[in-house]
């Protein structure tokens, strides 16, 4: 009976790193909304609405200011097929931005606790 080696290796395919995307890079000016607020007794974080926001994508990446009052980030990531997911930490447990960049606008849900907001952000032309 003949022994093979057991030399083989196995690459993942990609890339080792994730690829910076730098084509959605820019400014970006709109809305955050509250869609449900399903806190007993209100939950202080989930504030009234709207709210303009203006978020600033550099290298793929951006801080999303989901309240200020609480010192409340979201840190968030650009893929390359526009799809955006960040999350963050909070008293009341965490949030979680979920969206898409699709000709020049950037449209997602943020879910805090018991608060979920829609986002509405429109790239500007400088």
């Amino acid at each position: 009976m003949r022994r093979l080696p057991i030399a083989t290796l196995v690459l993942a395919a990609g890339p080792a790193f994730a690829q910076i995307v730098t084509k959605y890079d820019g400014a970006y000016r709109g809305m955050m909304t509250a869609i449900e607020n399903n806190a007993i007794g209100r939950n202080p974080a989930c504030f009234g609405s709207p709210f303009r926001e203006v978020i600033a994508i550099q290298n793929g990446a951006f801080r999303f200011n989901y309240n200020p009052t609480y010192h409340l980030v979201i840190d968030a990531t650009v893929n390359g097929d526009g799809t955006v997911h960040g999350t963050g930490k909070s008293d009341w447990g965490g949030m979680i931005l979920d969206g898409k960049i699709d000709v020049g606008v950037l449209t997602g849900t943020i879910r805090g606790g018991q608060c979920l907001y829609a986002i509405s952000l429109t790239k500007t032309k400088t």
